[in-house]
C-alpha cells in the first residue's frame, strides 16, 4: 500500500524519531514553535547487514543520560539499538534480544512496558532493556489470553489482553521499592477479537481494535484501582445494540 510512515516516537528534546520501513529509520528535530515549516533532517543511519524492518521506533532515555533508539518489526526477537545522544551521528550497539508490538513509558521514561510479538507483558526499567537484561514484570495476560496493546499514565500501567471471554484490562502499579505488581483484572462485556491499540489520557482509556465483528472504539474510565467502561450505545434500528464510533465508521445500524 502507500503506507510509509509506520512509527513515531520522541524524546524530551524536540527530536522526532520515524521508522519508515521502505526507507529504514531516521531522526528529524521539531522546532517546537507554531507555524508550517518541516521539521529539519538530522540523520538516517545504515544500511547495516543485520538491520530489522524498521515498522516500530522507541527513544528511550537511561540514567546515566545516555539517549537511545530501539528498532524493531513487532513480528520478531531482534531489536537494533542505537545510540543517539549525539543525534547527527547515531552510534550502533549490540542487538537486544526482545520484541516489541506495542508499548508505553512512564512519564519520565525510565519505565518501559511492552506487549511482546508473542503475547506477554514485560515491563523493564530503561536501564535494563538498553542493557538486554531481564524485566521486573513478564507475565501472560488474564486467562493467558496473548497481551495485545499497554498504556500508561505516567506511572501506572494498563494491559489490555483478548480472552476468550472479551477483552480483559489489567493494571500493575509501583510496589515502593523499585518494582511493580498487579493491582487487578477488569473483564469487559463485548466480544473483542483482536486489540490494536491502547490509549490513556485524563483519565480515560481509548480501545481500538475489532468488537463484535468488525472496527470500534471503546472509551473506559480509568484508574489503578478500577477501570469501567463508558456506554457509548446510541438508539438503534429493530434487532441491534449500536455504539456510537461503529456507527459512525463502520455501518449504520441506527
Amino acid at each position: 500500500g502507500q503506507t510509509r510512515l509506520y512509527s513515531i516516537d520522541v524524546d524530551d528534546q524536540g527530536y522526532v524519531y520515524l521508522a519508515t520501513k521502505w526507507f529504514r529509520w531516521g531522526i528529524v528535530k521539531d522546532a517546537m514553535v507554531h507555524n508550517t515549516e518541516p521539521m529539519k533532517f538530522v540523520s538516517q543511519p545504515g544500511p547495516f547487514s543485520d538491520d530489522v524492518v524498521s515498522t516500530l521506533i522507541v527513544s528511550l532515555k537511561a540514567s546515566d543520560g545516555t539517549y537511545y533508539a530501539a528498532i524493531g518489526d513487532t513480528v520478531s526477537s531482534t531489536l537494533n539499538l542505537f545510540d543517539v545522544t549525539d543525534r547527527a551521528h547515531p552510534q550502533k550497539r549490540p542487538n537486544l534480544r526482545k520484541s516489541i508490538y506495542r508499548y508505553a513509558k512512564n512519564s519520565d521514561g525510565s519505565v518501559l512496558g511492552i506487549a511482546t510479538a508473542g503475547g506477554r507483558f514485560e515491563l523493564y526499567t530503561t536501564d535494563a532493556f538498553v542493557a538486554n537484561s531481564a524485566p521486573l514484570i513478564n507475565d501472560a495476560g488474564a486467562d493467558n489470553a496473548p497481551v495485545r496493546a499497554v498504556a500508561s499514565d505516567g506511572v501506572n500501567f494498563f494491559v489490555a489482553a483478548d480472552s476468550p471471554n472479551g477483552l480483559v484490562i489489567s493494571t500493575y502499579a509501583p510496589n515502593g521499592s523499585g518494582g511493580y505488581y498487579k493491582v487487578a483484572d477488569f473483564p469487559t462485556s463485548r466480544s473483542t477479537l483482536a486489540t490494536e491499540s491502547l490509549k490513556w489520557g485524563d483519565g480515560y482509556l481509548v480501545q481500538a481494535g475489532l468488537t463484535d465483528g468488525s472496527y470500534e472504539l471503546r472509551l473506559f474510565k480509568a484508574t489503578v484501582a478500577n477501570v469501567s467502561e463508558v456506554d457509548l450505545s446510541i438508539p438503534a434500528a429493530p434487532g441491534y445494540k449500536a455504539y456510537y464510533f461503529k456507527n459512525y465508521y463502520v455501518t449504520n445500524t441506527s
